[in-house]
């Protein structure tokens, strides 16, 4: 699958060049600065750069100078910290050209030896690539790059060791920063000086873009090797080798292909620094596209999913092939209002209701209502990385997130209604349990409106709104009646605990006092609970109170043999406006 993704950006490639991949590319933090070689070594201005990590915004991306770094910074850097040209991992570029230290090494850390042993690597490369598989791919890469020019490395070198505390004190950087002094030493020639640090780069890079060039292998007059790209083979890994063939490494790239991989991961790691974190490879038209999570993602008929991240280095968490991709909803999905929010709870929620077409719109609802806005980023999170405490949350999280990966990354829906049902009780209870009824009653109308979404009529949202407008014209009857379903008589109980808790008295009205009527399927235990609460409010309730005697007589009534208690219900009637109160508010206003 890696190989058909190579293909689709090779062609891309082909297209925009190095380009593509430099436009995408963030040098790191730190001060930069230019030093012209062919002018007696003339030192510029520096630049700061500096990443936003909230908000991704680079300061020093508005300097004319921008692009130059970021082409100059990308050829110079080190492919790993374990792969240094400065044995002492002090500097971290890997040219003549280009000079990189963290501000915090410059004072203590970095040495005179340390600066002549990485000149001296520089100078003679062969020197380095002593062991036979080393020296074979360098000879190969010397022959397309050439011989390195001497006396322009020695050049630089004595300027280094001669003016760089001199430098360093005269700019006033500050030595005790994390971040990077970076020097180019770059000539009047801006193009030629790109042209020289590109090739003193891959002078560096190609010989090193294998994993290990212990796992070469000659093939007539190409070298293949590992590519050290998703792909971490040693002696601690012995379960990554292919033990039953005889070449026991997974596979095998020449040196061009290898390259490409690079690219590839550059161009991946550049996005998920940017937050484009979903990545779509249409085979059919040969395009990628990279997208955040809140952005339009491409209509797709053949393809490949990717979902990246960044940590220490880029990691791919999902590849999965799709087909019939698209952003767009096959039909509108409405988040109703049928359970009303109160005015002041509903202002900082009132974008959530209403019509969605994007696919994405809908992964933001269901993040926000049922996750608390932590499911998009927790999809491939191991579960002892879960930075949360939420138990509940995080158990649900973990038992429904690949279903919901699927449906939003990838675009297929199958069984996610089933899950939404299945799902949505226990979170529902959960916010009720923690106090907060106005994100049960989100989670309730969500609920509703994905069922009638899922099952296309708008059965949830009726059935709920007949039993509210059965139950508000019940308790007014003095004549004989009767709950018309179970549903309803779940709903009235609801109601009724609702009415129970607003004549407590408590200071702290604590929501969670009927949880046990939303964890039971015995009506008896309902009954038994709706009793023991008329009881310990009876206090309260006034001969005239005849709505709450009205609704107690009848829950206490109503016969349930061969029925089934509708949590979904019960719990609804404790969050909804409160009926019995209803008139009373009327005449208040």
């Amino acid at each position: 699958m890696l190989q058909e993704c190579m293909e689709v950006f090779r062609e891309n490639f082909k297209q925009y060049s190095e380009q593509w991949v430099l436009d995408n590319y963030v040098p790191k933090d730190g001060t930069y600065l230019f030093i012209n070689i062919d002018d007696n070594f003339s030192v510029g201005n520096p630049i700061e750069i500096k990443t936003d990590r909230k908000t991704g915004k680079v300061q020093g991306q508005e300097t004319s100078e921008y692009q130059l770094i970021s082409f100059l910074d990308y050829y110079s850097k080190l492919i790993e910290m374990n792969k240094p040209v400065d044995s002492t991992k002090q500097i971290h570029s890997n040219n003549f050209y280009a000079f990189f230290v963290k501000k915090e090494s410059l004072e203590k850390k970095l040495t005179a030896e340390s600066i002549s042993g990485y000149y001296e690597v520089l100078k003679n490369p062969e020197k380095k690539y002593s062991k036979p598989k080393d020296r074979s791919l360098y000879e190969l890469v010397e022959e397309k790059l050439g011989k390195v020019d001497v006396k322009q490395a020695e050049r630089i070198e004595n300027w280094v060791k001669a003016e760089l505390k001199n430098c360093i004190e005269t700019l006033h950087i500050d030595t005790s920063k994390k971040d990077y002094f970076k020097i180019f030493f770059i000539g009047n020639d801006v193009e030629q000086s790109k042209e020289n640090i590109k090739r003193e780069g891959l002078r560096y890079i190609e010989p090193n873009i294998f994993n290990k060039n212990d796992y070469n292998q000659q093939a007539e007059n190409s070298i293949k090797g590992l590519p050290s790209n998703n792909m971490s083979l040693n002696a601690k890994k012995p379960f990554l080798e292919n033990k039953t063939r005889k070449t026991t490494v997974p596979y095998l790239l020449e040196l061009d292909d290898a390259m490409m991989q690079m690219y590839f991961f550059d161009y991946l790691s550049g996005q998920a620094a940017k937050g484009k974190t979903n990545i779509y490879i249409d085979l059919d038209e040969n395009k990628t596209t990279a997208c955040g999570d809140s952005e339009q993602a491409p209509i797709i008929e053949t393809g490949i999913y990717l979902r990246i991240q960044t940590g220490k280095e880029l990691e791919i968490h999902y590849m999965g092939r799709i087909t019939g991709y698209k952003p767009d909803l096959d039909r509108p999905f409405t988040m109703k209002e049928v359970l009303k929010i109160q005015d002041k709870a509903m202002e900082n929620f009132e974008q959530g209701y209403g019509r969605k077409n994007k696919l994405w719109q809908v992964e933001v609802l269901v993040d926000d209502v049922f996750f608390s806005k932590r499911l998009k980023y927790n999809y491939f999170t191991n579960p002892e990385d879960l930075s949360f405490h939420d138990n509940v949350l995080k158990q649900e999280l973990l038992k429904y997130r690949e279903q919901f990966f699927s449906w939003f990354g990838q675009g297929k829906a199958w069984g996610i209604a089933q899950t939404i049902d299945n799902m949505s009780w226990r979170l529902i209870v959960h916010s009720i349990i923690q106090g907060n009824r106005t994100k049960a009653t989100h989670q309730l109308n969500l609920w509703i409106s994905m069922m009638d979404y899922f099952n296309n009529d708008g059965r949830y949202e009726e059935n709920m709104s007949k039993v509210r407008d059965l139950l508000k014209a019940h308790i007014d009857e003095k004549e004989e009646w009767d709950f018309e379903s179970a549903d309803e008589y779940c709903y009235a109980v609801g109601q009724l605990m609702n009415t129970y808790l607003s004549l407590s008295k408590s200071a702290n009205k604590n929501l969670s006092f009927i949880n046990p009527l939303l964890q039971t399927t015995s009506n008896e235990m309902i009954k038994r609970t709706v009793l023991q609460m008329f009881k310990k409010y009876s206090y309260a309730i006034n001969d005239t109170d005849f709505r709450i005697k009205n609704l107690y007589g009848h829950v206490i009534q109503y016969d349930m043999t061969g029925k089934e208690v509708n949590h979904y219900f019960l719990s609804a009637g404790f969050v909804d406006g409160n009926l019995v109160y209803t008139k009373k508010e009327k005449e208040e206003q």
